[in-house]
């Protein structure tokens, strides 16, 4: 497709299916590798497409890799949802709503192989533009970064699943446009740490938001601590065990590196 805009992938840990978020195209598209390298990568080894709503961003499995967690930035006309939005990057000034909430959209990865258009199972409101969506370490609760909301949000899985109108946990006001999510381990703790990258307006350094994530139902009390970061930070990964957290500084052309254990963070 002509302008699929095609931006996150993600692969089944057995190699046999690859999935990818098509900005543009409102889907993602589910492509059968084991046909792929037996054709040459040819197009008929492309399964199909899941249809999301608008912007589709993560993809992001379950320990047991039977549900795939995805995320879209606003929802379609066709799925009713009220304008509850102002779109974001436009003119500054505008306050009034013009589109719906996003939403984090489950997917069963076997009907996926099979059927990907009847392969969505629920779709849950998600503030403004979610984008990244991370699990716990455990995989119990998804943490997805809503970029004009401003905030961390945190759905229970199982709920997401089951019970999606109960799903949600909390919601953590952080800085600016955040972006990049990653769970990590900082004093002995297991942390969730968002990038403000404040994207659309960003004019100098920015910062990392410190949660706990035992307390994200308690809003902003959850937050811990702020770590500096340079200009746009927007894809975080943490390696050695979660305690050194690598951050991606868009617009600083730069790789920084914490070690989170140095961190100061408020007492638990």
């Amino acid at each position: 497709m002509k302008r699929a805009g095609s931006v996150y992938l993600n692969c089944t840990r057995d190699d046999r299916t690859l999935f990818v978020s098509d900005e543009y195209a409102q889907a993602i598209t589910v492509i059968d590798l084991e046909r792929a390298r037996a054709n040459g990568y040819k197009a008929d080894a492309i399964v199909g497409k899941i249809p999301v709503g608008r912007a589709p961003v993560a993809l992001t499995f379950s320990p047991d890799e039977r549900t795939l967690f995805t995320t879209s930035q606003a929802a379609p006309k066709s799925w009713g949802w009220p304008a509850e939005c102002v779109p974001e990057g436009d003119d500054p000034m505008q306050t009034t709503p013009a589109e719906p909430r996003g939403a984090v959209i489950v997917v069963d990865v076997e009907r996926a192989r099979r059927d990907p258009s009847n392969a969505v199972v629920a779709r849950v409101p998600a503030g403004c533009h979610p984008v990244r969506l991370v699990l716990s370490e455990a995989g119990d609760v998804a943490f997805v970064t809503a970029r004009k909301s401003n905030a961390l949000l945190a759905f229970d899985t199982a709920k997401l699943r089951g019970d999606s109108t109960a799903a949600s946990i909390g919601s953590v006001p952080v800085g600016s446009a955040p972006v990049g999510v990653t769970v990590a381990r900082a004093g002995g703790r297991q942390v969730v740490v968002v990038a403000n990258s404040n994207r659309f307006a960003s004019a100098g350094a920015e910062s990392l938001t410190v949660i706990d994530a035992r307390r994200i139902g308690e809003g902003a009390a959850a937050t811990i601590g702020r770590i500096p970061a340079g200009r746009f930070p927007r894809e975080l990964r943490a390696i050695d065990n979660g305690r050194t957290l690598v951050v991606t500084n868009f617009l600083s052309d730069s790789i920084q590196l914490v070690d989170l254990d140095r961190v100061p963070l408020a007492a638990r």
